[in-house]
């Protein structure tokens, strides 16, 4: 699933990957993109508040990358999704950003 903001720059999407799913942010300008795998999840308020959290998450990193187009400006912070980020030693892939 993939959805646009109405100016065209930003991208955001969800995709399974094997068994979890990627949520991204993309730039559209550039093509930078943040973003963390996310567990599958049953649709509670919980859950669902919990996914939202993590967008808005996502969306402060990129604006943060968006302010002097600077990698380095990304908080490192806790998982965006919290419990329900994927852990990379777990399934052994990356999470965070790529330019």
């Amino acid at each position: 699933m993939v959805v646009e903001n109405e100016a065209g720059t930003c991208k955001a999407e969800i995709r399974r990957e094997g068994e979890v799913f990627l949520y991204t942010l993309t730039w559209l300008d550039d093509g930078m993109f943040i973003g963390d795998f996310v567990k599958p999840f049953k649709a509670n308020n919980s859950n669902i508040e919990c996914f939202n959290k993590g967008c808005r998450t996502i969306a402060k990193r990129m604006e943060a990358y968006l302010r002097n187009k600077d990698i380095n400006d990304i908080p490192d912070g806790n998982p965006a999704f919290g419990l329900m980020t994927v852990r990379e030693e777990v399934y052994g892939i990356k999470t965070g950003c790529s330019g």
